[in-house]
């Protein structure tokens, strides 16, 4: 019965709904047509009732919408009144960084700033930075005062404010300005530490970048949430950020007197971090040494797990404990390496009979596989004064330099082995034979044939040894930025019989200049010519009708004032004798030069290339490079080119000419950097200021080249020798003259003869000649 009544009361409802609904659309269809006949009159700002109400029923009518769908003379207007005619935002152009890091967001590992004083930083800053700066990313030495110590160090920062209490601060600041997105991790400490920067380095690759680092090694306090200046406190990039942004609360708020209380309220104050010595399963540990603790007499007391030794009170504890944990990393790595190669020996057999032999060492990398005859590596035989083959086209040359050094190294560290292995029971005797060895997948080997005597029979006992020497991991060495934007000052002595091949030489220059891409003007002005004009005593000169060099001058001066600017000029020596070393020579130039010039010494043969100006351009680099290239001497044109003309353009093949490595002539390198060689070997040879001075400097000298002066004078500055394949020399004609030195004149002998042809070529000329006297 229920269920009943409750189906009636449900109908009852519905019904109801259905008929409102029904209602409804019948009022809507039958108040439409009158709607679109009303207009609005009310509507604000209505001033044309009727255009108002044709407006709104045009929009909402349908009957509007046929009508206009209709009306095939409707056209489209744009109205553009009050519109901008521009765009109102211009499109701005990206600016790329210059490094790909910066765009990627990439960082280095980690930055160390040491506190250090101007009393201290003479004498431990120095040692912290010996021993610490090869293996981090970054050091930084915080001074106090603004006033620079004088001290051979990078990185020292001085501030003006002298209060000692906001000094951590100001270290902060100077970070968070400069550094904040370039590191990892940064690493405070004061100088009176030692620090382990390479078991640091591998503790901080193994904590997660992504997550806050307050990591110290001592606490003076268990209960405390501050670290210790003295024991280190590492911070992550996200720590340092946010105390970045609350330095102003901590200055505010710094009103003790203990640097660890101030920095450490900060930090967690900032961050909210208090400071740990363990994260991530990895341990800061500092070890906290006596006042009185002497590292030869105590180092049973030192932990060996630790990475910080504090306090160190002068720079030779800094050396010792340095060389002591040097020992513990290397005899660690000792035997990690022998148990690296156990295992490897272990697993040998078992990769099958189709395997390699096992290389030697075990481990290291295998020699390479010729591919055919001519990648044959080539076995070295040496004595101890000599090497055989000294090149492809020599057989033998002095053992001397690196070369004797390097075989002397390897023959005391084989005699000491084996004097070790057999119980001092072996007497060094002689050298039998030496093979070495250069591959370039894996370093140098040698092998040995020593003889010694036994100390128990007297007789003499042959032993050979085989030395490997192995290639070490890469290093990418950092080098100032250079660029191709740079001046050259290009430097060309010129001697009477060499004025056709300068007249060429300055055709090509001057055509390069107005070519180029970059014009040689006053404002962008890239190219400098000097030409250096050595006369004879004997002949006529300046003022002279029969000038030898008059033809050259007028013809340089004609190319001045024909062409805007061109960058040109000429320096006049008379050197009686022998012709003036090249040192002189830049003597004599100074004064032409300013002292920031990159100068390249030039040859009249010299084929002109932009190319490879550019090359010096970046080869050379001021207080660390000086660049000397090996260039590509073309054989003797009448033996090369019997069946064909000479081309314009030297071509680099070997049917033409070949890389003389006898040639030490051109030469690039600063100014400044030629200055500084020169002042450290003015006590052998003096400065040559005029040119009477030029024969005192040729009879006294003991170095044969530029090359020589800077390897003898600056040991700081590197040397790069190579090939330089845009570096082409026509065949010198008459290059041996009388006026050069009697070691000069055999050397240009000796290059001469080698320079002649192909061996295959003078081989020719020789059966052709047998063949032309048969006849």
């Amino acid at each position: 019965m229920s269920t009943i009544l409750f189906c009636k009361l449900q109908r009852r409802q519905n019904a109801i709904f259905f008929v409102g609904l029904c209602a409804g659309v019948s009022v809507c269809l039958i108040l439409t047509p009158v709607l679109d006949e009303i207009s609005c009159p009310l509507l604000p700002g209505n001033q044309n009732p009727d255009s108002r109400a044709s407006h709104y029923s045009q929009g909402r009518s349908l009957r509007s919408q046929l009508t206009l769908s209709n009306n095939e003379d409707f056209e489209p207007r744009i109205n553009l009144a009050g519109k901008p005619k521009k765009a109102q935002k211009v499109p701005q152009n990206i600016v790329r960084p210059r490094y790909y890091s910066s765009e990627l967001g990439l960082r280095q590992k980690i930055f160390i700033g040491v506190m250090t004083t101007t009393s201290t930083i003479n004498s431990r800053g120095v040692a912290i930075n010996k021993t610490m700066a090869h293996l981090v990313d970054k050091v930084m030495f915080f001074n106090n005062g603004i006033n620079p110590p004088s001290v051979n160090l990078t990185g020292i920062i001085g501030f003006s404010d002298s209060r000692k209490i906001l000094k951590p601060f100001h270290v902060l600041k100077y970070i968070a300005d400069n550094y904040i997105d370039k590191f990892d991790y940064f690493f405070l400490i004061k100088d009176d530490s030692y620090i382990r920067a390479y078991d640091l380095i591998e503790t901080v690759k193994k904590i997660s970048v992504s997550e806050d680092v307050h990591l110290g090694g001592f606490m003076r306090d268990k209960e405390s949430a501050f670290c210790s200046l003295d024991g280190g406190i590492l911070l992550s990039n996200s720590v340092m950020q946010k105390v970045a942004e609350g330095l102003d609360w901590c200055v505010r708020n710094a009103f003790s007197d203990n640097d660890d209380d101030n920095i450490g309220r900060c930090i967690v104050h900032s961050s909210g971090l208090p400071c740990t010595s363990t994260l991530q399963g990895q341990h800061l540990r500092s070890q906290k040494v006596k006042d009185d603790f002497k590292v030869d007499i105590n180092l049973a007391q030192l932990n060996t797990d630790s990475l910080v030794v504090f306090p160190v009170n002068d720079a030779a504890t800094i050396y010792k404990l340095h060389k002591y944990f040097c020992q513990i990393e290397l005899n660690e790595l000792k035997k990690a390496i022998a148990s690296l190669q156990s295992a490897i020996a272990e697993m040998h057999p078992a990769i099958g009979e189709d395997s390699e032999a096992l290389s030697w060492p075990v481990g290291s990398q295998p020699a390479s596989k010729p591919q055919n005859r001519f990648d044959v590596l080539q076995w070295d035989y040496f004595t101890e004064s000599n090497l055989y083959p000294e090149s492809d086209f020599g057989n033998v040359k002095d053992l001397t330099g690196a070369d004797s050094e390097d075989v002397k190294r390897v023959m005391n560290a084989s005699i000491s082995h084996m004097t070790q292995k057999y119980n001092e029971k072996l007497q060094y005797r002689r050298l039998v034979n030496g093979y070495r060895r250069y591959d370039p997948a894996r370093g140098m080997d040698y092998i040995l044939d020593l003889a010694f005597r036994d100390m128990d029979t007297g007789l003499e006992v042959l032993k050979r040894v085989e030395v490997a020497k192995l290639l070490g991991q890469v290093e990418v060495v950092t080098m100032p930025y250079v660029t191709e934007n740079s001046r050259i000052h290009l430097i060309l002595p010129i001697e009477a019989y060499q004025i056709e091949d300068a007249a060429r030489f300055i055709k090509e220059y001057t055509d390069l200049c107005t070519t180029s891409k970059v014009v040689c003007t006053e404002r962008q002005e890239k190219m400098f010519l000097l030409l250096v004009l050595l006369y004879d005593p004997m002949a006529p000169g300046k003022g002279d009708n029969r000038d030898v060099f008059g033809g050259l001058k007028s013809n340089i001066q004609s190319m001045v004032q024909s062409q805007d600017s061109m960058p040109m000029a000429w320096l006049s020596i008379k050197s009686k004798g022998q012709r003036p070393h090249d040192i002189a020579i830049i003597d004599l130039t100074l004064r032409k030069l300013p002292q920031d010039a990159m100068i390249l010494i030039c040859s009249s043969t010299m084929n002109l290339r932009q190319d490879f100006l550019n090359r010096v351009r970046m080869n050379t680099i001021l207080h660390k490079q000086v660049f000397s290239p090996v260039p590509f001497v073309e054989y003797h044109p009448d033996i090369v080119y019997q069946d064909s003309e000479r081309p314009k353009e030297l071509d680099i093949n070997k049917k033409y000419g070949h890389y003389d490595s006898t040639n030490y002539y051109h030469l690039s390198f600063y100014l400044k950097d030629y200055v500084a060689a020169r002042s450290k070997l003015d006590g052998k040879f003096p400065l040559v200021r005029q040119d009477r001075d030029i024969p005192i400097l040729n009879k006294d000298s003991q170095i044969p080249s530029l090359l020589s002066m800077f390897i003898q004078g600056l040991d700081e500055i590197h040397v790069l020798r190579a090939v330089e394949p845009c570096l082409r020399l026509w065949y010198p004609q008459d290059q041996c003259q009388p006026s050069l030195s009697p070691n000069q004149y055999l050397e240009c002998q000796a290059s001469k003869a080698k320079g002649l042809g192909t061996r295959a070529q003078l081989a020719g000329l020789i059966l052709q000649n047998l063949e032309d006297k048969s006849r």
